[in-house]
Order: structure tokens, then C-alpha cells, then sequence
């Protein structure tokens, strides 16, 4: 079953943070088979080479990571980007679900994860990051009066005319 991602043409990028190598293996390819662009990663070093070089539109992360914990790499992904942040770990504890919340997860799974259920979130996650930005984007265009029809335009700036 192909499901398209977003209203567009674009595919969104996916990067799974997971230690154990079949799972990590099953989810980049059923992501994949559902229309996203998904890579896998064992450990944290190797997502944030990577990260560095491309980055993705959201990150899923394992909690129990044999080079870093997942809290971590959130943390330091929210302070820096806009980035999805979703977790897909075998700690269901309600503390641990309400940490990765607060630390600036999009959203919590506990494993097993179903790959629709993780792709119908990974896109509305996606969707949110792109309506702030488009948002943010009209915030900062100053509001710019149409000029008449036929007629040139001076605008004053600072010390200049252009």
C-alpha cells in the first residue's frame, strides 16, 4: 500500500535512530514502501555525521541507544532545528513517555510500531513544521503597498535613494 505523504511532491525525509538491526531494517522499508525517504542508524554518531551532511524533516529515535541516550539527542536536535521529533522505544513507563513530551518530542511510541500508525504521524508532524514556517515566512515579509499601474517607484531607504 502506497501512501502519499503531505499534499506534495516532495518526499519527506526520515531518519530512524534504532540499535537493533531487523527492526531498524523493517521500518526504513516499510516507510520507504509508504512513500518516504527513510534511512536507518545504529548509533547516535553515525546520525549526527550524517544529520550534519543532510538534514531530514523528522528524526525517530530509540531511547536505549548504545552510544547515547535518545533524551539526549533530542535535546540537542530541539535546540538547534525545528526538526520532528518522534520516539519509538520499548519504554512505555508513563515518566518516560511524559520526559520525551517535554523534551521536545513530537510525539511517543512504545514498541511494537505499527509503520501506518508511524507514518500517518510522521506526516502530520511534517505538516505542523511546514504551516510554522510558511507562517513565519509571511511574518517577516514587510506588508508592501502595490504600486500605480504604469508609474515608477521611489523608496526611501537609510541614507539612499533606490
Amino acid at each position: 500500500m502506497n501512501i502519499p505523504n503531505s499534499n506534495t511532491d516532495k518526499k519527506i525525509t526520515v531518519y530512524l535512530i534504532e540499535d537493533e538491526e531487523d527492526l531498524q531494517e523493517a521500518l526504513v522499508y516499510s516507510l520507504e514502501q509508504l512513500g518516504f525517504k527513510a534511512s536507518g542508524f545504529s548509533t547516535a554518531a553515525e546520525f549526527y555525521r550524517a544529520y550534519a551532511v543532510n538534514r531530514c524533516d523528522v528524526v525517530v529515535i530509540d531511547i536505549e541507544l548504545p552510544d547515547e541516550n535518545g533524551f539526549s539527542i533530542a535535546q540537542h536536535l530541539r535546540s538547534a532545528s525545528n526538526v520532528g521529533i518522534v520516539f519509538a522505544t520499548a519504554r512505555g513507563d508513563l515518566s518516560d513517555r511524559v520526559r520525551g513530551l517535554r523534551g521536545g518530542a513530537d510525539a511517543y511510541f512504545v514498541k511494537p510500531v505499527h509503520a501506518e500508525e508511524l507514518a500517518a504521524s510522521i506526516e502530520a508532524i511534517y505538516r505542523r513544521i511546514k504551516a510554522a514556517e510558511a507562517s513565519a515566512g509571511r511574518a517577516l515579509q514587510p506588508h508592501q503597498p502595490e504600486a500605480p499601474r504604469g508609474t515608477g517607484r521611489w523608496v526611501l531607504k537609510e541614507g539612499d535613494w533606490i
